[in-house]
């Protein structure tokens, strides 16, 4: 008997505890909403200021084969020139300090003249402009491309120089197209040279248009250097 209230009672107890287990429980989707701070960044004024840095010299002599560049013509005059001539005057490029090293330490250049024919019997328009590099590293040219090299090297040196192109003129008026160069040494001095020097003697020169790196294809300016 007393086995039997026993079990009642534990089943009783066991009946009490999980009832008093069974809890409602209620879920709830909690969203968060953060809320951010703007900070304030703080406002710096750049004063941006065109830095000029000395061209290097190149002392050794490059070892990159210059390239010829593609030659487009501009026939709105009757001397005919590459439609963007200032970039063909490169005192920054390697080949051109090369030179113009040499020339400070008055070391000799060898160029030697030789016309577009020679150089390039087949060329479309009878006429070529080889870029200052491309003249440097094969030592030959015509007069503009001679020019081109002489006017990189003296802008290089940090002088005052300038292409010239116009004609040449002898004693009966006769012209003929040409290409040379001006430019002023550190000591004030203007100097003319023409491709060959001894048409210098021959032909009175004629200035029509100049350029150099600052100054695009224009009318020539006797005080172009002032």
């Amino acid at each position: 008997m007393r086995n039997k209230e026993l079990l009642l009672i534990i089943f009783l107890i066991l009946i009490s505890i999980i009832s008093g287990c069974i809890v409602k429980t209620e879920v709830k989707n909690i969203q968060l909403n953060p809320t951010f701070v703007d900070s304030v960044l703080p406002v710096v004024e750049l004063n941006i200021k065109e830095v000029v840095l000395p061209i290097p010299i190149y002392t050794h002599k490059p070892i990159y084969k210059p390239i010829l560049r593609v030659y487009e013509i501009d026939k709105s005059s009757d001397i005919w020139h590459a439609k963007d001539s200032s970039s063909y005057i490169t005192p920054n490029n390697e080949w051109i300090q090369y030179y113009a090293d040499k020339v400070k330490n008055n070391e000799g250049i060898f160029l030697y003249y030789k016309t577009d024919k020679e150089l390039y019997p087949y060329a479309p328009n009878e006429d070529m402009w080889q870029n200052a590099d491309y003249t440097a590293y094969t030592q030959e040219g015509d007069c503009e491309d001679l020019s081109i090299l002489w006017v990189s090297i003296h802008r290089a040196l940090g002088h005052e120089a300038i292409v010239v192109g116009g004609y040449l003129e002898d004693n009966q008026n006769k012209r003929i197209r040409d290409f040379w160069y001006e430019y002023i040494s550190e000591y004030g001095h203007h100097t003319k040279i023409v491709s060959e020097s001894a048409m210098m003697d021959e032909y009175k020169l004629i200035p029509v248009y100049m350029f150099n790196d600052k100054v695009q294809w224009s009318s020539y300016n006797e005080n172009w250097y002032k």
